[in-house]
């Protein structure tokens, strides 16, 4: 979701985007499709949406169409300029794994004509002017429900900054528009509503997981008992056993594959970098055949 504004935008508009992108959110392929096509018939445009939506992503003949799954939607907002109190509060939703972007649109006069110099602010090296300085007396680590210190927050986003450009480098598409994290994990949503994959890095384990966290229970033990009855064949596609999780007391359901790494050193990141591209590339390959089944299924039923 992109919102333009002249000059610097008012403290409501960020509001007004994630007004926006909610509503965007609630879209599935089939109503992005047909809204599209209407666009087209009535503005006397000849095509089929699918078609032109399609080609406007590039995509070949053999590669799937997929449009707007959970959790991937962005919001990038674009103006003259940007107030600092507008700047905090993006700061820190992005810190809250919210995928959002602050660029500045500059007038540039030239001789062939007038021009848009676009540079991006948030993120950006020097974004660190929009962020709140703590007093002394309200220390990150010492405020009250605070679960992490500001340090390991901040480790956290580093290491997830590190991974992400690399894995995409590799040609890793899964985690293509993740954004850093300063929590335990990064998660990219599959397909299937309710399914995610994850990235987790603790201390001293790293696991690549696929989450199973629809709000109800049946559907997620649905699911992880389409993928369990084929448990042998992922496994096999995957290269080693996988921890099936299904505890009584929860309704989340994982499949995940953890190793031994000492993450709080810097000097391990390359390594453990390669093993989650590696692993994570296998996660997905084993599963997505199996989900999208289950989801034809389910769509069908």
């Amino acid at each position: 979701m992109i919102e333009t504004k002249r000059g610097k935008p008012g403290r409501d508009v960020l509001w007004q985007a994630a007004h926006y992108a909610a509503h965007a959110a609630a879209m599935d392929g089939k109503a992005i499709i047909a809204a599209h096509q209407r666009y087209l018939d009535r503005t006397g445009a000849s095509g089929d949406a699918r078609a032109r939506i399609r080609d406007f992503l590039d995509l070949g003949d053999a590669q799937p169409l997929r449009l707007n799954p959970p959790r991937s939607q962005r919001i990038i907002l674009i103006a003259g300029g940007f107030p600092k109190e507008l700047g905090a509060a993006v700061l820190w939703l992005r810190d809250q794994g919210v995928a959002l972007q602050c660029i500045r649109a500059t007038p540039v006069t030239a001789a062939s004509g007038l021009f848009l110099d676009l540079e991006q602010v948030i993120p950006g090296p020097d974004d660190a002017e929009y962020r709140p300085v703590a007093t002394p007396s309200r220390e990150p680590e010492t405020l009250p429900g605070k679960r992490i210190s500001e340090e390991t927050a901040r480790h956290r986003r580093d290491f997830s900054s590190y991974v992400l450009p690399r894995m995409r480098a590799a040609g890793v598409p899964l985690f293509s528009q993740a954004a850093p994290s300063s929590g335990s994990h990064v998660a990219v949503p599959a397909e299937m509503a309710g399914v995610e994959f994850r990235l987790t890095v603790g201390r001293s384990c790293a696991r690549v997981e696929l989450r199973l966290g629809h709000q109800e229970r049946s559907r997620n033990d649905a699911i992880f008992q389409h993928l369990r009855a084929r448990k042998a064949e992922i496994e096999a596609t995957f290269g080693a056993p996988l921890n099936w999780g299904a505890p009584a007391n929860r309704i989340v359901r994982t499949l995940a594959y953890p190793f031994s790494f000492d993450a709080g050193r810097r000097e391990t990141w390359p390594t453990i970098t390669l093993w989650l591209i590696e692993h994570a590339a296998k996660l997905h390959r084993a599963t997505e055949p199996h989900l999208a089944a289950e989801q034809e299924f389910l769509a069908k039923s």
